[in-house]
Order: C-alpha cells, then structure tokens, then sequence
C-alpha cells in the first residue's frame, strides 16, 4: 500500500472539496480539539484557496506556510501537514491531518501517511541551511521537538 500514496506539494484545485473534508471535518479532530483551538488562536484559521489551479492552504497572517499532501493513486488527498519556518534553526508543524482509514488504527494503517509525511518535512528540513530541529505542536498540552 505504501507505494500507492504519493507525497507532494501540489494539489489540483479539483480536490478542494476532498481537502476540505480532510482539514475541517475529519472526524479525529474531536481528541485534539483542545490543543487545536490553542494552534488557531495563536496562528490563526486555516483557509484553503486556489491559485495557478493548485490549492494553497493558509493560515492567518502567516507567510512561508508550506503544504505537504500525501495523495493516494487516485490523486485523493488522505493526509496533510501545514509548517513554516519560525526562526533560522526551526519549522514548526501547525497542523497535521490523516484520514481516518489511513491513521494508525485505520484499515490502510499500513499506508504510514503520518510517517511519510513527517519524513517529507525532515527532508525538507535537511535541504534547508541552518534548520536543525521541527516543532510538532501536538499532541494536546505539550510540544515535541525532532532533530534532523
């Protein structure tokens, strides 16, 4: 299954509506919610948009976000994760989605979205001078830090 899902960061205005479903109402929201409204109050809402026919995801006033999309063959998005650089020697993951059949416990568990996606932003990191670490704003209550 693994090789069936494609990370990337371009999605065809085509899958706004997919996109939405994902980032807005997906269902695992509801075990996080408390440490989400902390994220949007002090980042802001995120808003998906279209531009060049590809969607953007941003969020507030932020400039630089950047947005990873884990894709399955069909071109239907099944995982995002919305970072930015927040100082020279960080990026910081302000939001991370994963369809329901594709996270841990789901029936496509063995797809790894969640890994694959944290592993296309430490790539990112490593390609990026003076960036050392990434800041995962979840789970709810604390930060986590990982090294590249």
């Amino acid at each position: 299954m693994t090789d069936q899902i494609q990370i990337t960061s371009r999605l065809p205005a085509a899958h706004r509506a997919a996109l939405e479903q994902l980032l807005f109402f997906n269902a695992q929201q509801d075990s996080i919610r408390s440490r989400l409204e902390e994220v949007i109050e002090q980042y802001g809402v995120p808003q998906v948009v279209v531009h060049d026919e590809l969607l953007r995801v941003e969020v507030g006033d932020l400039t630089g976000v950047q947005g990873l999309y884990a894709l399955r063959a069909d071109g239907q998005p099944v995982g995002c994760a919305l970072f930015f650089r927040a100082s020279e020697s960080r990026f910081v993951v302000i939001h991370l989605v994963v369809d329901p059949d594709y996270a841990v416990r789901g029936a496509h568990a063995d797809a790894n979205v969640l890994m694959r996606l944290l592993g296309a932003i430490r790539q990112s990191a490593r390609r990026t001078r003076g960036v050392c670490g990434i800041e995962l704003l979840y789970p709810a209550g604390r930060s986590r830090t990982l090294t590249i």
